[in-house]
This record gives C-alpha cells, structure tokens and sequence, in this order.
C-alpha cells in the first residue's frame, strides 16, 4: 500500500468544506471519535472579490504553449519541455510576459484559497507559480546587474508577497510552496542589501515593508487544521467509487476500488484512524505555536512515520518536518531585518559592528535564532561580515553548511550564501620519477 501514498494525499486535500457536486451531505462523526480539539478550528473568512487566488488559477490556461506546459494525470505533473530549462532568462521573461502581468496584477488583491477548489488546480496551478516565482528572482537578479537595483527588489519583494498570500486559508502543500517562495526571494533580497547599492531611504522603506508583509502571515496553525478538516471528517463523505474519481483515476487505486468492501473504506479505515489523526493534527499544531529551540526534544520524540499503516492510503498527515520549515522562515525574516540594520548601522558608524547588540533598530526576537534561542551567529569579517543560524540540531558548526541543513546536521547560511572555505593543504611533494 505504501506505493500509493505519493499520488494519493495531494487529491485528498481537494476534499475541502463545502459542498462538492455529487456528494453527499457529510454525516456526524461515527462513534468513539473524540469532539473536534478547540487548536484545530478552522477560521472563517471573508471570501475576497476579487480574490487574487481566482487569478492564479487562470494563469495556467494564459500561456499554456510557453514554458507552463503541463498535465497532471493519475496524480502526476509532468514538468514543463526542456526548451523551458535551456531557454535564456530574457527569452522566458518575453514569453510570459502577459503571465506575470497578471500575476502582479493579482499580488494587489487579497486571496483565499478557493473552498472547494477545483478539481484539477492545486498540484499544476501552483507548481506553475513556483516557476513564475523562479522567473521573478532570475529578472530581479537581470535588473541589479544592470543598474536598476530599485527595480530588482520590487521584484523580489513580488515574490515574498506571494509566499505570503499563496497559502491563506489553505492546507500544507500551498504552505510550503509558499515557504519557498520566501527561500529564493530573501536570498536575492539579502544580495541586494549587501550590495551598497540601496539608499538609506531606500533600505529602510524596505524594512517597513517586510514588515507589513509579515503581519500577513498565515500561521502554521491554520494550515494544520485545514489539512485535518480536509483529510478527516471529509472523507466520511466518500465512497470508494467518489475517492477514485477525486484522486484523479489513478490506475494504481483500482485494486482497492475492486477490493471487497471497497465501498466499506470511509466507514471502516477512516473512522478507525481519526482519532488518530486528530491527536497527531492536534499536537503538531500546539508545537507550531511554540520556537523550534522550546520544542527540539519533542520533536525528536514523535513517530518517523505517523501514517505506517494501510491507512496512509486515505489520509496522509502533516510532516513533522514542516515544523522545521517554519523555524527556517523565521530564520529569513529575521536575517532580513538584521541585514538591513547592519547596513543603516554601517552607514553611521563607518563600519560593520562588532556585534549585534550594537545596532539599533532591532528587537531582541529580531536577533534570535529561532533553532537555538539564542542570537544568530554574527562576526564581522574583512570589510563584510558572517551572519548564520546553527540550523535544526541547535549546535554552532563554524559556518559549515550542508546540502540540506533543514534534515542535515549542518549551519543554515544567511550570508554571504557561499562562505570561503578554508584552503586546502599543499599535496606533499613526490619524488622524481627514474629513469
């Protein structure tokens, strides 16, 4: 059963509050199941008009020939032709002109994820943002080499924003796509900060907008619970039959389909493991509330794989690994502001401080390091400096960074984003062949 699982949990998060065409109405929750935990309520908001999201979901079918190309078939994207990797930035930029438009057009509206959303949007829909967000920060980087550094960063600043809005009243996946969109934008945004290249009108605009940007967060939280609302009492709504066509017709279903009592599953699998999934919901959703460094030790005590059983088929819980994405946008939030207060600092004082708690204009969270508790690693260095977080074990390693800090042991490098590393040793000499 466990093969089933990458193609399965995305469509069962399709299955959202509201009505869906052709199911019926949800049915009370089967006996033994505990009332729903208070942290896994769902907010209720305002549906937006416009909503930005709307606008996202037809940007897919604005530029489908050009580089977006894509099909999601058994719960599978296939990724765009390779004249998409091989084209040169400025040739995509022209090609998805009208796209991204329309994207930043959509950046100006509020947004909500769409309850239900259509059947055959989330997975391409927003993976395809995620290129449009890639091609965002290749055009930021295009406009800081020539010259228009103001513009790079209201590029850059486009692609925070719709790491910000994306996720909004939706569940795990458009949260951490969202969480990388804050990856790739903050580190062209701590490039251009570093680059001496901003005014100082101009840097603290900056910080005052990252800071309205981050009052708009959805929190972890929420996502948690949409995804609880939409893997659990949901899908006491289907039928086999009705979670085989959501799951897109998946050929690897069909022996389940045919199984006996098959049309037994959500009366039989999903009531059982509920409860289940409400605990694990429900504590993950408390730990989100707290800093990476408070919860470290619980974390390491939670199952690997809550979802081991045959019952990962029909629900697929939240990673507890997200719970370490969260910690590392704190990390990028932080760095930003700290970036930008080293600059405005330097610009007084001549030079790059000796520490961080001489820089004013900071608060103390702004230094912490949300996987340590205690400050981001700072050293002045030559005529720049060294700012990092130890990364998810908490421990300083010097600066050493690996491929993956967020699951390796490792540091997560804030700046610069390629540290010098130390020379090598001369190889020993040897002796001169004879003749």
């Amino acid at each position: 059963m466990s093969h089933l699982r990458s193609a399965l949990p995305l469509f069962i998060a399709l299955i959202v509050a509201g009505d869906i065409a052709g199911i019926a109405a949800p049915v009370a929750p089967p006996a033994g199941v505990p009332p729903l935990d208070p942290i896994l309520k769902l907010p209720q908001y305002p549906v937006p008009t416009p909503n930005g999201y709307v606008v996202l979901e037809g940007l897919a079918k604005l530029n489908e020939t050009h580089y977006l190309t894509g099909d999601i078939r058994g719960g599978r994207y296939y990724p765009p032709p390779q004249d998409a990797v091989t084209a040169s930035i400025p040739a995509q930029l022209a090609d998805n002109g009208a796209v991204l438009a329309e994207l930043r057009r959509a950046l100006g509206m509020e947004w909500l994820y769409p309850h239900p959303p259509a059947p055959d949007m989330i997975f391409p829909e927003v993976t395809k943002a995620g290129y449009l967000g890639r091609l965002l920060v290749s055009e930021a980087e295009l406009l800081d080499q020539g010259g228009q550094t103001q513009a790079a960063v209201k590029d850059a600043l486009d692609v925070v924003t719709l790491g910000v809005k994306l996720p909004r009243g939706g569940g795990e996946h458009p949260w951490i796509v969202g969480a990388a969109f804050e990856s790739m934008s903050f580190k062209a945004l701590r490039r251009l900060t570093a680059s001496h290249r901003l005014s100082l009108e101009a840097l603290a605009k900056l910080r005052e907008q990252l800071n309205r940007l981050e009052g708009q967060k959805s929190p972890l939280r929420e996502s948690i619970a949409f995804e609880y609302e939409a893997q659990g009492p949901q899908s006491l709504r289907l039928s086999a039959a009705e979670f085989w066509r959501l799951s897109g017709g998946s050929p690897e279903f069909i022996p389940i389909l045919k199984s006996p009592g098959a049309d037994a599953l959500t009366q039989d699998i999903v009531p059982q493991f509920l409860p289940k999934l409400m605990a694990w919901d429900a504590q993950l959703a408390r730990l989100s509330t707290e800093s990476y460094f408070a919860i470290r030790d619980k974390i390491a005590t939670l199952p690997k794989d809550m979802a081991s059983s045959d019952n990962a088929v029909v629900l697929q819980p939240v990673d507890a690994k997200t719970l370490q994405l969260q910690a590392r946008s704190q990390c990028y939030w932080r760095a930003a502001r700290v970036m930008i207060g080293l600059e405005l600092d330097r610009a007084t004082r001549g030079k790059y401080a000796d520490q961080l708690s001489q820089v004013k204009g900071l608060a103390a969270e702004d230094l912490q390091d949300p996987f340590s508790g205690k400050s981001l690693i700072y050293r002045p260095q030559g005529d720049g400096y060294v700012l990092y977080s130890t990364g998810p074990d908490g421990k300083d390693h010097g600066g050493h960074r690996k491929f993956m800090p967020v699951t390796e042991g490792g540091d997560l490098m804030l700046w610069p984003d390629s540290p010098p590393q130390p020379s090598l040793p001369s190889p020993p000499s040897l002796p001169s062949p004879k003749t």
